[in-house]
């Protein structure tokens, strides 16, 4: 999944308003920003394998220490814990929120793996594997990102006039991406795609932040 992790840190945001977006939406990616990085690194492993799933061309063999459940409540810990550290204007429920976006992200993606999802470091593997069938896996993919997108607006008003098209900005932005995701050629090597996944992490967290700035808690 990729866009689909995003419905739920809007949904965040709604939830704990002292919470900033780019922060959730962060959180929410952390366990791929830890993937990409150990794959770059050379720990854990994947390869490109065109048509291996009709949605994805990822064969994730080998991510026991970002995309196992017992890492991923590890991964709550640690975010929840350096949230509450770092800041503390937020309180324990702005943490606890933080915690529970980054642990929406396996939960999120059981929904469309195969069965490449460790339950402890090595193995049983879960996976319902919706990418096998690519229109289906993007209506719920998307609807996952407009139901948080219905929370947010929901939630928020505009302080400005970009703050009445900032959401539909970064609408617009997601959706471009998971296009690209789904439909443009993959590169050949699995770290250059580690490497744009990336930057896609840091200019989604930055049309967020622009988002929420402009964009007040009712």
């Amino acid at each position: 999944m990729f866009v689909g992790h995003y419905g739920p840190a809007l949904i965040g945001k709604a939830a704990a308003k002292q919470v900033k977006l780019w922060h959730l939406f962060l959180a929410v990616q952390l366990v791929d920003i830890a993937w990409a990085i150990l794959i770059i690194l050379g720990i854990e492993q994947a390869r490109i394998v065109p048509g291996f799933l009709e949605a994805s061309d990822l064969d994730l063999y080998h991510m026991p220490y970002t995309h196992s459940l017992v890492a991923t409540a590890g991964w709550m810990l640690f975010a929840m814990v350096a949230y509450r550290l770092r800041r503390p204007t937020a309180g324990l429920g702005g943490a606890f929120i933080i915690a529970l976006a980054v642990g929406s992200h396996w939960f999120t993606d059981l929904i469309v793996h195969t069965q490449d999802l460790p339950l402890m470091l090595d193995g049983p593997r879960v996976g319902y594997g919706l990418w096998d069938n690519l229109l289906l896996s993007q209506i719920v993919e998307i609807g996952i990102v407009l139901l948080g997108l219905m929370f947010f607006l929901r939630s928020t008003y505009a302080t400005s006039n970009f703050g009445k098209i900032s959401p539909w900005l970064l609408s617009a932005v997601l959706l471009a991406l998971q296009a690209y995701n789904h439909f443009a050629p993959p590169p050949g090597e699995i770290k250059i795609m580690a490497a744009m996944a990336l930057v896609s992490y840091v200019l989604l967290a930055y049309v967020a932040s622009l988002t929420d700035n402009s964009r007040a808690a009712r």
